[in-house]
């Protein structure tokens, strides 16, 4: 209940800004039933996730702007409970360096600051903060159907246990591509998949990797 009231919040609000300013798109994308692997190498545990985001993008000539929040939970598979929470922002500022009548693509440089919180016994807070740079894209094969894509990037950061000493190198790469039904000129519903590796570099190079698919909608103001 408490996330099903926080993504309303967040998404009134991004409504609201959205109203405000011109030309504004705003979306969600919602999985439900995902994988998040973490071990080292091929000897990986495998548990289920789901997660969202919300966003808004806010487009001004040859530039964009973007803002998002996504939350994901890891669920214990033998307790049926979260195990650990990720949420986190993600701020982007976008330039359009190729545009047909049925293409674009836009490079990015991006902000992404997020935390995980350990619900177990011996509660551990993580947090990361780096510097992404990315792509994104869209083909428009008509009127009514939309295919994007988006490929981000970390520049190195590291990742920072909260209440130790230890900072740990991290690398990171994020995935997703959308395919989205326009319904009328302004609201398409879409379906997609992501994909995100995070690699700490501690002792044993710890991988995290979450994917599956998602479905969502977005609204043009």
């Amino acid at each position: 209940m408490k996330k099903v009231m926080t993504f309303a919040v967040l998404a009134g609000l991004l409504v609201l800004c959205a109203t405000g300013v011109l030309a504004s798109t705003v979306y969600f994308d919602y999985l439900p039933s995902g994988t998040y692997e973490m071990g080292v190498s091929k000897e990986s545990d495998s548990y289920d996730c789901s997660d969202y985001l919300v966003g808004v993008v806010v487009p001004a000539e040859k530039f964009q702007f973007g803002l998002e929040y996504s939350s994901t939970d890891i669920d214990d598979d033998e307790s049926d409970i979260t195990s650990m929470q990720f949420t986190g922002w993600k701020i982007t500022g976008g330039y359009q360096c190729f545009k047909t009548e049925k293409f674009e693509l836009i490079t990015n440089l991006s902000y992404l600051y997020w935390k995980a919180e350990d619900e177990g016994e011996g509660s551990t807070t993580f947090k990361y903060s780096p510097t992404l740079i990315g792509i994104a894209c869209k083909y428009r094969i008509n009127d009514k159907i939309c295919i994007s894509g988006l490929v981000d990037c970390a520049t190195s950061d590291f990742i920072i246990e909260e209440g130790e000493d230890e900072a740990y190198p991290a690398d990171y790469t994020a995935a997703r591509v959308k395919y989205s039904y326009f319904f009328t000129k302004d609201f398409a519903a879409s379906l997609g998949y992501k994909w995100s590796k995070l690699i700490m570099h501690d002792n044993s190079d710890l991988e995290m990797i979450t994917k599956g698919f998602t479905f969502g909608a977005s609204c043009d103001f």
